[in-house]
């Protein structure tokens, strides 16, 4: 009589586990992109046949949607990774402030006071903190 009871107790929680596996999946392809405009026919195998859908798409359906967002990212990464010499000119060519630290040369960071009596106050200080310690004040730029 127990083991009937802990068959019918395993069957349960396994059910379960199923119907969480395909809210995860259905959820998860819904928000998601795919590569080569997969969504749809993911959205139709987790639909038609739930159990072995929701597997499907837990081991292989979910790493196209992860492979596309990495490829994007390396995409941005590789448009952005210029050098500095590079930035300067772009900075000046969109007419954007750029402050170089007066100790080492490197481009300066605007950052923000978190406490103390003036909390929130700008400053700039050196991107190559905590090798060079050179900051400056704060002053916003006015143009006219």
């Amino acid at each position: 009589m127990a083991t009937i009871a802990g068959f019918g107790i395993t069957i349960i929680i396994i059910g379960i586990l199923f119907i969480a596996a395909w809210i995860y999946s259905i959820a998860h392809a819904i928000k998601n992109d795919f590569k080569n405009n997969n969504k749809l026919i993911w959205i139709l195998i987790l639909l038609v046949i739930p159990p072995l859908g929701s597997l499907l798409y837990i081991i292989i359906g979910q790493y196209q949607v992860i492979s596309y967002i990495s490829g994007e990212k390396k995409q941005y990464i590789g448009n952005e990774s210029i050098n500095y010499t590079e930035r300067r000119k772009q900075a000046l060519r969109e007419d954007e402030f750029i402050k170089t630290c007066s100790s080492c040369g490197n481009e300066m960071k605007i950052k923000e006071k978190l406490s103390g009596d003036e909390k929130g106050k700008r400053f700039w200080v050196c991107s190559m903190f905590p090798n060079c310690k050179t900051y400056e004040p704060y002053r916003e730029q006015t143009w006219f």
